[in-house]
């Protein structure tokens, strides 16, 4: 029985810091970079203390500590079992196995009945000792959880990125939203970018000789062009990443407004509920 337990508490140690920490791994499209504008929600202050999962394990496997700064931002203190097992991809989000403390800052903001949890990403920060320098701290740009209160718990639910910019294309798209252009190239990924600067200097030779280079380093260059252009993409794939990635960067209001509209299909139904400890 206590076998079963252990392994209990590693899945749901998994769940929540995935639900927890929405931190993708790929560059310029990890997180939000705009916060909501919303204003401060009634749970901000409420969510002062401790907390552990309330799923009525004998031994919680991540304790939760929440404190309020003088600047009015939650500093939150996660405690992570140094024994999980970091073999899960739900455990992406944190990045290394020897992490054992997790510390951001957040506010709780609401909106027409919503409220999110808005975490400064450039306060994260791992540890795998309190008084150890940390591990990680180079993050930008915001991550956002609902909150949802129940009696005497909270659940918290990741946002559900794929969903989110599926809404957010088929309602933006008659609208003047717009990213300034370095932005949306940002958002194209590298093959691509590669393939189409090579279509366009392949284009450039077939027009005319370039001086700089000989006969053999001509048909050379000419040969590999030919296979960036032979290369496969997975487009649908693309798409979805380049939504994904377009979502990350919409303003706060537009954002905001997304999810206001769309609340249940902006987060995953997945969920962690905690309870405070006495």
């Amino acid at each position: 029985m206590k076998r079963v337990d252990r392994k209990l508490d590693m899945t749901l140690t998994r769940l929540i810091v995935y639900v927890f920490l929405t931190i993708g791994m790929s560059a310029g499209c990890s997180n939000f970079e705009h916060p909501l504008p919303w204003e401060q929600s009634p749970l901000h202050e409420k969510l002062q203390g401790s907390w552990h999962v309330s799923e009525g394990l004998e031994e919680p496997p991540m304790k939760v500590d929440v404190s309020l700064l003088e600047n009015d931002k939650l500093a939150f203190r996660l405690e992570v079992d140094p024994n999980l097992d970091s073999s899960s991809s739900n455990l992406s989000n944190v990045r290394s196995s020897r992490t054992q403390f997790v510390y951001f800052n957040a506010e709780v903001l609401a909106s027409n009945g919503i409220h999110v949890l808005q975490i400064d990403m450039d306060s994260y920060e791992e540890r795998s000792r309190e008084d150890e320098e940390p591990k990680f701290n180079n993050f930008e740009g915001y991550s956002f959880v609902r909150v949802l209160q129940e009696n005497d718990s909270v659940a918290f639910r990741k946002i559900e990125i794929q969903g989110l910019a599926r809404f957010a294309e088929a309602q933006l798209f008659d609208e003047e939203t717009s990213l300034t252009s370095r932005d949306f190239a940002n958002c194209v990924d590298g093959k691509i970018k590669v393939e189409m600067f090579s279509k366009l200097l392949s284009e450039l030779l077939s027009e005319r000789q370039i001086d700089l280079l000989s006969d053999e380093e001509h048909v050379e260059m000419e040969k590999a062009l030919q296979e960036y252009e032979n290369r496969e993409v997975k487009p649908y794939r693309e798409l979805q990443r380049m939504r994904e990635c377009i979502a990350y960067k919409l303003p706060g209001e537009a954002l905001g407004r997304l999810i206001v509209q769309n609340p249940e299909e902006s987060f995953e139904t997945e969920m962690v509920r905690m309870s405070r400890i006495e």
